[in-house]
């Protein structure tokens, strides 16, 4: 099998992890009934972890289905919530090339269960096959991700079952304009590239998979010096997606011909003690000459890279349609890319997504990836932008049509935690932040129509961008050189307004306008 990882790792940029071993039976034919609970071992000699995959699943109200490793330590426990119409699932994947399944029923069950098992994943672990993250990788707990936690939470670790082949790649929740709370899951294409139809329903979602910065004096104040250490949690994992719509830009032994994306919606309820976080997206074109990459290079628990340098648009099948990135060496190491990074999110200085990962060059060691590979070699994102409005597809293909359902015509718009709760955002423009800048001299305030911007503009590069009470960017527009500018805000709905004056990509000014009828 790993000639076959490898194969797949140079040739699709995806982490191949293992392959579904199809076995069909009944869970109940052969598990061993004892005191109202059914106990079936399962194995496959040389597997490093093992999963097991149900074609007819359903569990009745009342009843559990635990999953242990060898030594009997339970890992997952399942109950209803699981059940799907499809009756399709997939337990985590367990340590070992043995684990135990656990049926437990009760007097109060409603309904008739069903366990009928398809297979197993048989899964090579990427630390025994010499392919876990590089040297070089930074843990996301590390300092370099201290002003990153938010963004941290939205990243997801993706196992892509791919007509039987098992792939790791990343992903990260994305927010709406309507603030819906819909579980949008954002990545790239050539991750799901052969999925069949009924596969979609084992795609594994893992949320939280990291190691902590450790709390060494037992303050809750993290230690960032200890980044990289601790356990990461396996069982914080939802089974199961809904395709939604991709780029139509993948075709087999031509790669990429555009931006590369694709979007899917998590099935099952994210729990909220997971702390689920719906990013914040740039789709204005807009690049950026700082920020960070967060990602699971090789399937390995999360990781950060920094770019210190600004983003060049470049030529990756179609014109300017990805984001050429090279990485910063921090004092935690290199921060590269690896197969299973794939579809993670590059964010700007504002901590908003502006692309998502189709592959590259990086790597911790000259040649270390092959030839021209490096530390100092680049990789590509593809553009929300294109994304969003500029790939060769239907209009209700584009990312458009699903992260702007109230057609506002929105280019910017952040996350939060919880955002149709109203739930607490951690974006760059934060109240205190706002405070911090100069106040800026607008007049009428209350206005109906047009507002005058009173400030000395001497750069071609000022603009001024007016957010919504959610933060969202509703409007913007270039300020010409001089000391009034004229900006028409008659377009947008009565309520209050935050006006913010950027020169040379920095917060310059900041005030509230109130537009009225």
């Amino acid at each position: 099998m790993q000639a076959e990882i490898l194969d797949a790792e140079e040739t699709d940029g995806r982490s191949m992890a293992g392959k579904v071993r199809y076995e069909a039976l009944n869970f109940f034919d052969h598990a061993v009934l004892e005191d109202r609970t059914w106990f079936l071992w399962c194995s496959a000699e040389g597997a490093d972890e093992l999963s097991i995959y149900f074609d007819d699943f359903h569990l009745p109200i009342g009843a559990e289905l635990t999953v242990s490793d060898a030594f009997g330590i339970v890992l997952a426990n399942y109950d209803s919530d699981e059940n799907n119409p499809h009756k399709k699932f997939m337990t985590l994947a367990v340590p070992g090339d043995v684990l135990l399944l656990e049926y437990k029923t009760s007097k109060n069950n409603v309904g008739v269960p069903h366990l009928g098992i398809m297979g197993c994943g048989f899964m090579v672990d990427s630390a025994e096959r010499g392919n876990a993250s590089d040297f070089c990788e930074v843990d996301v707990n590390c300092p370099e991700g201290e002003e990153w936690q938010c963004q941290r939470d939205a990243v997801v670790k993706l196992l892509v079952t791919a007509d039987g082949v098992l792939y790791n790649c990343s992903g990260s929740l994305v927010n709406t304009t309507a603030l819906d709370c819909r579980q949008y899951l954002l990545t790239a294409l050539h991750c799901a590239w052969n999925v069949q139809d009924d596969e979609w329903a084992f795609l594994q979602v893992s949320f939280n998979y990291e190691t902590p910065a450790l709390d060494s004096n037992n303050d809750g104040i993290p230690e960032w010096q200890f980044c990289g250490d601790g356990s990461a949690p396996i069982n914080h994992n939802r089974v199961g997606v809904n395709y939604l719509t991709d780029s139509d830009d993948y075709v087999e032994g031509d790669g990429t011909t555009g931006s590369d994306f694709l979007l899917l919606e998590v099935e099952d309820n994210i729990p909220d003690e997971w702390d689920p976080y719906f990013a914040g997206w740039d789709a204005s074109g807009w690049g950026s000459s700082t920020g960070v990459a967060i990602h699971h290079p090789s399937g390995d628990v999360k990781k950060i890279s920094t770019y210190g340098t600004a983003l060049q648009s470049v030529w990756v099948g179609f014109p300017d349609s990805h984001w050429e990135v090279t990485w910063l060496t921090t004092s935690n190491g290199a921060g590269v890319t690896e197969p299973g990074s794939s579809g993670s999110p590059i964010f700007n200085f504002e901590h908003r997504i502006i692309g998502t990962l189709t592959g590259g060059f990086s790597a911790c060691e000259q040649g270390g990836a092959g030839p021209q590979t490096g530390p100092n070699e680049p990789d590509y994102f593809g553009k929300m932008n294109q994304h969003f409005t500029n790939n060769d597809n239907l209009p209700e293909q584009k990312l458009k049509a699903w992260l702007d359902p109230l057609n506002t015509n929105a280019q910017v718009i952040y996350g939060a935690y919880r955002p149709c709760d109203e739930g607490a955002s951690c974006e760059i423009v934060s109240v205190q932040e706002l405070l911090e800048i100069e106040d800026l001299d607008l007049y009428p305030n209350p206005t109906s129509g047009n507002v005058t911007v009173q400030r000395d503009v001497t750069s071609a590069q000022t603009e001024v961008n007016v957010f919504d009470a959610w933060g969202r960017l509703v409007f913007t527009q270039l300020l010409q050189p001089g000391a009034f500018n004229e900006v028409a805000l008659e377009q947008l709905q009565t309520g209050v307004y935050q006006v913010v004056i950027l020169a040379d990509g920095i917060r310059v000014a900041s005030a509230k306008v109130a537009v009225v009828e």
